[in-house]
């Protein structure tokens, strides 16, 4: 309880001296207290042509590897993960 006491105090002084501060406080706990849990990668086509295809993947799961269809090819064929390109929220805490 006394490290509660001492936080609120901190914090309603920087609030009374240095208003701007309390802004960049406030955002940076928000955004620390709330990981996403699926990740967007890009997989790419293990024919050689270059094509790429983004999924959603959970965060904690395996590195995707999948058939799929290659239009450059006109066949199915093996993409595997190779890019991460961001981490997405989830909309419910």
């Amino acid at each position: 309880m006394m490290l509660l006491n001492i936080m609120c105090s901190r914090i309603l002084h920087v609030m009374l001296f240095y208003p701007c501060y309390v802004i960049v406080f406030y955002k940076a706990t928000i955004m620390s207290t709330s990981a996403g849990k699926i990740m967007v990668v890009m997989l790419e086509s293990l024919a050689g042509t270059g094509h790429k295809v983004f999924r959603q993947r959970p965060k904690t799961g395996d590195k995707l590897e999948f058939l799929h269809f290659d239009p450059y090819v006109q066949a199915q064929v093996l993409y595997k993960e190779v890019k991460k390109i961001k981490t997405l929220r989830s909309k419910y805490k």
